[in-house]
């Protein structure tokens, strides 16, 4: 993070990126951007358009999918739906919820969980059986589902105190990298990474 990307992360954007690096990550011989689906909020724009693509070619296929959006806001009532509930869905197919999913997100996801419902913006990663036709429309099971906190800026977080920290950061026009724990080997795994230090400061 730098000052100069205040206002300037969006959903479009961070897709974008996203798709970037799927274009040049492999699983085994297939490249991910192929069966990646990225939510987007423009109905005919460039991005639903490439999802409605690959959807229709999955399901010709009968190939798996990876999906990453937002949850929509947090209403009280969405863990009792069938479907899974997110936004940025033009050109998604149908995410089928199975039986016991929300149940086990509750277990592995508690702390995303307690952040939706209390207004935060989670990203949803799900993986898919090949789609299918109902309805006239196409929809997929989910068979794996992820969770992200993220703050307000695209920035991921554990917890509520990292989410303060990473705001007080921006406030104060700092200059950091936030660590993935699954990008990481070291044995000490910092929160946040200063780099207007003259190093790589751990905090």
């Amino acid at each position: 993070w730098t000052p100069r990307m205040k206002g300037k992360r969006s959903l479009g954007v961070v897709h974008h990126h996203i798709l970037e690096v799927a274009s040049r990550t492999y699983a085994g011989r297939v490249r991910q951007a192929r069966n990646l689906l990225v939510g987007t909020y423009a109905e005919d724009g460039a991005h639903a358009q490439g999802n409605k693509a690959k959807a229709l070619a999955a399901y010709t296929e009968r190939r798996r999918l990876i999906v990453i959006t937002p949850l929509v806001t947090h209403n009280g009532a969405v863990e009792a739906t069938k479907t899974l509930p997110i936004s940025g869905y033009n050109g998604i197919p149908h995410l089928l919820m199975p039986q016991g999913m929300w149940e086990e997100c509750e277990e592995r996801f508690r702390v995303e969980l307690g952040a939706w419902s209390s207004g935060e913006r989670v990203i949803a990663i799900a993986q898919t059986d090949p789609p299918r036709r109902g309805d006239g429309s196409l929809a997929a099971e989910v068979i794996d589902l992820g969770l992200m906190w993220v703050t307000k800026d695209w920035i991921p977080v554990e917890s509520g105190y990292e989410a303060i920290v990473a705001e007080k950061l921006i406030s104060e026009d700092r200059i950091f990298e936030k660590p993935l724990r699954f990008d990481s080997s070291e044995a000490t795994f910092p929160d946040f990474l200063l780099k207007d230090t003259g190093s790589r400061t751990p905090l």
